[in-house]
Parts: structure tokens; C-alpha cells; sequence
């Protein structure tokens, strides 16, 4: 019986370390949401499809993205970079020169990990 407990115990705490990982807010989820939205609009892809890394800049409401989005029936198959900004204005490129630019512009910590980026 102690060590059922033990086991539900254990589980219990991996489960709540596991949901802990993520540091999104609501503007980060919507972000998120908005990439899948826009990719999505020829097919039904879903958000397993996709590969996420997201950055936030702790001083302003901006956030930047490196995804790899679904192509051709493939997963995570070609990759761009989003911005938000405060005015939660989505903006695509396939530059990382630009956005290793406007990264290191800024102060930004990565806030979430999907896919090809855990």
C-alpha cells in the first residue's frame, strides 16, 4: 500500500514539475496561436506540427519565434521567425540575420521549447 502512495506521490510531482516548465503568458499563448492560425490555412495542422522556441523581452510586451512549420505533409519541415509587438501585429521572416538582430536588441529569455528545440 506505501508503495502505491509513493508512486501517486512521485507521479503527482512530475506532473506538476512538468506543467511548471512553461513560462508563457496569455499575450505568448495568443502568439503562439496566431503562428499556428496563419500556417494553417491551407491544412489542418495542429500544434504538434510545429516546433517552437519563443523568446519575450522581460522590458518591453515583445516576443520573437524561431518555428518550423509543417510542409508537404511533413512535420516541423521549413523554419521562420515571427515578431509580436505590443500592438500584438504579427510579422513573418525567413532572415535569422534579422532576427538575431532584433534578439540581440532586446532582452530576451526563451520562454517556451517545442519539437526539434527540447
Amino acid at each position: 500500500m506505501k508503495k502505491w502512495l509513493l508512486l501517486l506521490v512521485a507521479m503527482f510531482s512530475m506532473i506538476t514539475l512538468g506543467a511548471c516548465g512553461s513560462k508563457m503568458d496569455k499575450t505568448a499563448e495568443e502568439f503562439k496561436n496566431k503562428i499556428i492560425e496563419e500556417e494553417s490555412y491551407k491544412d489542418k495542422n495542429k500544434e504538434e506540427n510545429f516546433s517552437f522556441l519563443i523568446y519575450e523581452d522581460k522590458d518591453s510586451n515583445r516576443y520573437l519565434a524561431d518555428v518550423w512549420v509543417p510542409a508537404n505533409n511533413k512535420d516541423s519541415a521549413l523554419e521562420y521567425y515571427y515578431f509580436y509587438d505590443e500592438n500584438k501585429r504579427l510579422d513573418s521572416s525567413r532572415s535569422e540575420v534579422s532576427f538575431n538582430d532584433m534578439k540581440s536588441s532586446g532582452n530576451y529569455e526563451v520562454i517556451y521549447k517545442s519539437g526539434k528545440f527540447k
